[in-house]
């Protein structure tokens, strides 16, 4: 399944992004690969063409095995052509058709962002099989899915097309989950570790920027502030990871 976050620059993107990895890792028990960071999260990191292809089932599946992951991609396309500067258009060509046929896998969600749809290849846009359109306002993220896309639709298509009523999330704590100031490393040669890790949320920059230099606290409010979101929203540290890793309890592994 392909699903394509769109809008421009500070729209809430990766903000949306951030919220449908926690919603598939703690909802819907699905493991997560990422080719930008997670805080609290669990997932393994994908910078290389071989990782991003691992991903991707090219023969029969095992639908007594297989279990379903999801991939997120912050501005997937153009991250996949700046591999691809300088190469034919065949290359170029013959890596886009292997993550769509990876994408066409009953086991695998692609989720990727960008900000105008026409920055993605025609053949991509076709197969889309989901388009979210965030909107963040007043600290709230509104999510509207369509089921085919819009450039630059104004608030009333949005209303028009939209599948359902938007979906409405509080953004604040999910800030805490990514780095808004990361810039995604160019995609490289050779293969990931392919690892899962976490990271506890207290590490994150952004974070840390937020409640030391924007809100002016001090270190006692940072350490409630962090627990607080942690425990309401499930988060993992590395020491709760390997609790429920050891006890079989992450929740992908759970029966």
């Amino acid at each position: 399944m392909l699903v394509a976050i769109v809008g421009s620059l500070g729209k809430g993107k990766t903000l949306a992004l951030t919220y449908l990895a926690w919603n598939n890792f703690f909802i819907k028990r699905r493991k997560i690969y990422s080719n930008y960071t997670l805080y609290g999260i669990p997932f393994t990191p994908i910078k290389t063409i071989g990782g991003l292809m691992s991903l991707m089932p090219l023969q029969n599946e095992n639908v007594m095995e297989k279990r379903e992951i999801v991939f997120c991609g912050d501005e997937l396309w153009r991250w996949v052509s700046s591999r691809t500067i300088g190469k034919g258009s065949r290359e170029r060509k013959d890596l886009v058709d292997k993550i769509l046929m990876g994408s066409r896998k009953a086991f695998v969600t692609i989720i990727y962002t960008t900000q105008n749809l026409k920055q993605v290849d025609p053949w991509v846009r076709n197969i889309t099989d989901l388009y979210v359109y965030p909107i963040l306002y007043n600290n709230i993220l509104n999510l509207y899915f369509l089921s085919n896309p819009i450039n630059n639709p104004t608030f009333e298509q949005l209303l028009r097309y939209s599948t359902d009523k938007p979906l409405k999330v509080l953004a604040e704590p999910f800030f805490a989950m990514y780095n808004t100031y990361e810039r995604v490393p160019m995609l490289d040669e050779g293969m990931d570790e392919m690892k899962e890790i976490v990271i506890d949320i207290s590490k994150n920059p952004a974070l840390q920027r937020y409640i030391f230099v924007d809100l002016g606290k001090d270190q006692e409010y940072f350490n409630k502030y962090v627990e607080k979101i942690k425990k309401k929203f499930w988060l993992y540290d590395e020491k709760t990871y390997l609790e429920d890793l050891k006890r079989q309890n992450l929740p992908y592994l759970r029966v």
